[in-house]
């Protein structure tokens, strides 16, 4: 257990809060953490093996208890009962996964990874037959993607059941709720 921030770069964390664990897990470029609000505690989970790049953004499946990152093209997976990380060989994949830090969040209700990247279209994943499908054809947000990413700023807000885009302070809010 390490107290304090033993994160070492300023850049590209991926976190998530769990309900179950009460821990925030934290991936960095290399590392695998989580965060004990309680104790104010890091615990490296799994070290130096699971290197992305900055261009990954993530959100926690909790039905299969998946840490999920988009980026660079791919989707990786932390398994959170072993702490390893794979790459997805997904079908259909949108072009979206390729730009920089998409924004990216699981829908319970619909049971999906829910993606989006600019533009009106908006795309999940179905994590049981690894299928892409786009759930919405000009219906999303309209605006571009910010030129550094989305990363949090497309959030599912569960009370509501929609997903939420705060792109830019010089521009509207858009929800969008995937069709089920």
């Amino acid at each position: 257990v390490l107290s304090g921030s033993p994160l070492t770069v300023s850049y590209g964390f991926i976190a998530a809060y769990d309900d179950v664990t009460k821990n925030v897990f934290v991936k960095d470029r290399s590392d695998f953490y989580a965060y004990s609000p309680d104790t104010n505690k890091y615990t490296r989970l799994n070290s130096a093996t699971q290197d992305i790049s900055l261009y990954f953004s993530g959100t926690l499946d909790t039905k299969r208890r998946k840490f999920v990152m988009v980026g660079d093209g791919t989707v990786k997976v932390i398994d959170l009962s072993t702490y390893q990380m794979t790459t997805l060989n997904t079908t259909n994949a949108p072009s979206v996964l390729s730009n920089g830090s998409p924004g990216i969040g699981y829908d319970p209700v619909a049971d999906r990874i829910v993606v989006w990247s600019g533009g009106s279209n908006v795309y999940a994943l179905n994590m049981d037959t690894l299928v892409w499908t786009q759930v919405a054809t000009n219906a999303g947000p309209t605006t571009s993607q910010a030129s550094t990413g989305t990363f949090g700023r497309w959030a599912y807000i569960p009370q509501y059941g929609v997903f939420a885009l705060l792109n830019s302070i010089d521009q509207n809010a858009w929800v969008f709720r995937v069709p089920h």
